[in-house]
């Protein structure tokens, strides 16, 4: 009898042994599928990061750049009213050659309303229109965007951007 106890006892104490450590490979797979989930999260979040960029990234013509960043500015909250668009053709068309006016506005549309955060237009455009611009044609852009943007259309962050602006630009503000 004895011996079946042994035996039993046995099997009793490999089954716990057994189910511990089971519970601990599952508690480690939990802890490394976490950890993969974090990273992956990471991951994706770089990725959104730049794709939203990208449409400002593949900006190399300081025109497009210009009409960008005044679309970008003028529709912040609001969407592309056709006064606004107006507005926006009317002083990018200032710059633009005529044949490629259509093309800009529509770049500069899409691009402006594909980037959510206004600050990474504002940084991306200005990238490009620093070097591309001397002091006169910053001062120029920046009547542009004052002028696309009447009063009584500018949102509530407006002034912080125009600030963003100037300070980007390496151009006091009057």
């Amino acid at each position: 009898m004895h011996i079946v106890l042994g035996i039993i006892g046995l099997i009793v104490g490999a089954a716990f042994w057994w189910y511990r450590l089971k519970t601990v490979r599952d508690a480690a797979s939990e802890a490394v599928d976490a950890i993969g989930r974090a990273r992956g999260k990471i991951r994706r979040t770089r990725i959104r990061n730049k794709s939203e960029l990208s449409p400002i990234t593949t900006i190399s013509d300081p025109v497009t750049a210009a009409a960008t960043l005044i679309a970008s500015l003028a529709i912040e909250d609001a969407i592309m009213t056709p006064s606004i668009e107006q507005r926006v053709r009317g002083e990018v068309g200032k710059i633009a050659e005529p044949a490629k006016l259509d093309e800009t506005i529509i770049y500069a549309n899409w691009a402006a309303a594909q980037v959510v955060d206004t600050t990474s237009v504002i940084d991306g455009c200005c990238a490009i229109l620093t070097g591309a611009l001397n002091d006169d044609e910053k001062r120029e852009l920046i009547s542009m965007v004052e002028y696309a943007i009447p009063a009584s259309d500018r949102h509530a962050n407006f002034s912080r951007n125009m600030d963003r602006l100037h300070r980007k630009l390496g151009v006091l503000r009057d």
